[in-house]
């Protein structure tokens, strides 16, 4: 097995980093001590420097958000319940291999370009009703995922909504009919 001469890195520069010493760590992963430019100094397993994806201490990222404004995130939702809501929303509708795709974007149904902007999504989940322990329902079981045919609801209104439970309601609701008109 060849082992890569990690000595010739010492004082290299990478980035924002300059790696400054070598350490070994069990596992066979070989790790750096950097100084940062910003004065920091951090220890980096040395795949992650020497790959790109660690360039700085953590103040490159930090700069770059206060560049972009708001903490750089784009809709402050990541965390947030509804961010899941929203992630699992599109990924039903769009992606072939989610598990719930067939079931979903298999049968056409998609989710309406307004709500592709989770911060818009979100807005309307705020202003409509949602709360911790509701999901989102939509009301034709065969319409998209769009501001006038969505709901939030509870497990018990979603069980009701489903398709086999629908057949059922709607067959149901026809052999009473047939009843009463059959001792009328």
């Amino acid at each position: 097995m060849c082992k890569k001469n990690f000595k010739s890195y010492v004082n290299q520069k990478i980035g924002r980093l300059t790696i400054k010493e070598i350490i070994s760590n069990t596992g066979n992963r070989t790790k750096f001590i950097c100084q940062c430019e910003c004065g920091n100094q951090i220890t980096v397993s040395a795949d992650r420097i020497l790959s790109g994806h660690t360039l700085s201490c953590g103040c490159l990222q930090s700069e770059t958000r206060k560049q972009n404004g708001v903490n750089s995130k784009k809709h402050g939702f990541v965390n947030s319940p509804l961010y899941y809501v929203h992630n699992s929303m599109v990924q039903r509708c769009e992606n072939a291999n989610n598990q719930a795709f067939s079931n979903y974007g298999g049968r056409g149904i998609s989710v309406c370009d307004e709500w592709h902007d989770v911060k818009t999504f979100c807005e309307w989940a705020l202003t409509h009703g949602y709360r911790h322990g509701l999901s989102i329902d939509r009301i034709n079981n065969g319409g998209n995922y769009e501001p006038t045919n969505c709901r939030w609801a509870t497990m018990k209104e979603q069980g009701n909504n489903r398709r086999t439970c629908l057949k059922f309601r709607t067959r149901e609701a026809a052999e009473k009919r047939l009843e009463v008109k059959n001792h009328a």
